[in-house]
């Protein structure tokens, strides 16, 4: 039966190839074999044929009670979603990109899904389909042989469960309250409102009384939702003042619900969406140079902007192309010297920060890969694939002072490296975080593997995404259950404000910043206490 559902999910998955598939084997089955076997394969086609085009509509059905009947338990989440070329239903097909950790396995499972492939199971409709957020864990059961073959549990007692639940209960609350306005002595209406009432309390308030955080998340997608449409109003009536009150009234929500942990205090906003000077579009990459001033590198369009430390734009770069045309950055780093280094391509690309000039490029190596600088001026880099993860340290100038090859591989065999990044100490050691195992390893400065970190949060599992470290030696890690500074011993010193950022950086004083798509957030950590 397993087998069965791969072969539909791979039919589905590409339904083009499939036809076409289909119908040469068809045409060539009558051209090449013997008269007696030319009808039973001309059969067998049309069949198969029938099959695919039947799968393309209606296969999830029968796949969705496969996997669920004969599949492994896991939980997942959505990473993050984009949009594709091809649609359905006149509707765009978006791409879920999905991480999955088995039940009974630490190694997490990378894969995707899409918005056509129809994929929950135990679902309350089978004409609409809410898939879950970016964030919310939700449980699953996949084919381990092929794991792109999963369905969706929504009935359990998973965030993303509970948050259709609520959305299904607060549907049917103003349903029944719009009744009740026309029919305000109903018994039975009042009935049915209190049990609904009692069901969200129960979804929405934790035991000590606080909102769950099934409940936080639903309310920030929410007022996310509001704030895009509100700003896509505004573009037609800029001059709407009741608009632009009710814009920063959600921010200020958003902020009170991603700030409700944390000591600190927000400084400013800057940026905005779009590709003039000052706007961002697809921040990833951020860093402080010797005279505090942020630097930030969009992703896609080799862009890399100078702000103040208070958000004022000050100069543009635009990185030249590589040998293959890529503009694509990877890594970004300032020195104390008034140097800015850029990875993107097979190249690293030196610029001043005073002028924003190109002053070296360094060629021939495989550079694509995430950067750092250590208080010797040195640049390190890392490279992570399927194949190798090697470690570079470089002078200013370009020159390779040190490889270490396979630098994750070495101290655990069992894992390839891919995706991982790093971040160094004020003494040289060198911090590396796999996305393979969710270990962090650290390596003194002859990359010799010394430990792994453990990271001390209540015995709180981190599903951490990405590291980072201030000059005073604090780690700052990014994770999928929330943001959190720690001492380099794995001591919790702050809970952090829930930002979606790829990478982040903080100033000499102690401010932090935040790029999320296209904002960045300021805070300030002065504050900070043990939590």
């Amino acid at each position: 039966m397993i087998y069965i559902a791969i072969f539909l999910v791979v039919l589905k998955a590409h339904p083009v190839l499939s036809i076409l598939g289909c119908i040469l084997f068809g045409i060539i089955s009558q051209i090449v074999f013997p008269n007696k076997v030319k009808f039973k394969l001309l059969k067998f086609s049309t069949v198969l044929f029938v099959i695919i085009i039947a799968n393309i509509f209606v296969g999830h059905f029968l796949t969705n009670v496969i996997i669920d009947n004969f599949g492994e338990k896991g939980e997942a989440m959505v990473v993050d979603n984009l949009p594709t070329s091809d649609q359905y239903n006149n509707e765009t097909v978006y791409r879920y990109n999905v991480m999955i950790k088995p039940t009974n396995d630490n190694n997490v499972i990378s894969t995707y899904f899409l918005s056509s492939d129809f994929n929950i199971v135990h679902n309350d409709s089978l004409n609409k389909y809410s898939y879950p957020s970016t964030g919310v864990k939700f449980n699953v059961k996949y084919i381990q042989a092929y794991p792109k073959a999963f369905v969706i549990i929504a009935n359990d007692d998973s965030d993303y469960a509970k948050q259709l639940q609520l959305s299904k209960y607060s549907s049917e609350k103003a349903k029944i309250e719009n009744q009740l306005k026309m029919d305000p002595d109903n018994a039975g209406l009042k009935e049915k409102l209190e049990e609904l009432n009692e069901k969200l309390q129960a979804i929405t308030i934790n035991n000590d009384g606080n909102a769950s955080e099934v409940t936080k998340k639903l309310q920030l997608n929410e007022y996310s939702m509001e704030i895009s449409n509100i700003e896509e109003q505004l573009k037609m009536d800029p001059e709407n003042s009741s608009l632009k009150r009710k814009l920063e009234e959600l921010k200020l929500k958003i902020l009170s619900i991603n700030n409700s942990n944390f000591s600190g205090e927000l400084v400013t906003i800057f940026g905005g969406k779009g590709t003039d000077s000052g706007k961002l579009n697809d921040a990833r990459y951020i860093t402080i140079d010797s005279d505090n001033n942020v630097w930030i590198a969009d992703y896609i369009d080799g862009r890399i902007q100078q702000f103040s430390n208070s958000g004022e734009f000050l100069k543009m770069i635009q990185i030249k192309a590589d040998k293959h045309d890529s503009k694509l950055i990877k890594g970004l780093a300032a020195d104390m010297n008034g140097n800015l280094y850029v990875s993107t391509g097979s190249t690293i690309q030196k610029y001043k920060t005073a002028d924003g000039s190109l002053s070296a490029t360094f060629n021939e190596k495989d550079y694509y890969g995430s950067l750092a600088v250590d208080k010797n001026n040195n640049l390190y880099l890392l490279t992570s694939s399927a194949m190798e993860n090697t470690l570079y340290k470089l002078n200013s100038d370009g020159t390779i002072l040190a490889i270490f090859n396979n630098i994750i591989k070495k101290a655990n065999k069992e894992d390839p490296g891919m995706n991982a990044n790093f971040a160094l100490d004020s003494s040289c050691n060198i911090y590396i975080f796999s996305e393979y195992t969710k270990k962090i390893y650290v390596y003194n400065s002859n990359g010799e593997f010394i430990k792994y970190l453990d990271l001390k949060l209540n015995s709180k599992d981190i599903d951490i995404e990405t590291i980072s470290i201030d000059n005073n030696d604090n780690l700052y890690i990014k994770s999928f259950t929330g943001n959190y500074k720690f001492d380099l011993n794995g001591n919790l010193l702050n809970v952090l404000p829930n930002k979606n950022y790829y990478s982040t950086a903080v100033d000499s004083n102690d401010n932090i910043y935040m790029p999320e798509n296209d904002h960045v957030f300021e805070y300030n950590l002065n504050n900070s206490t043990q939590k």
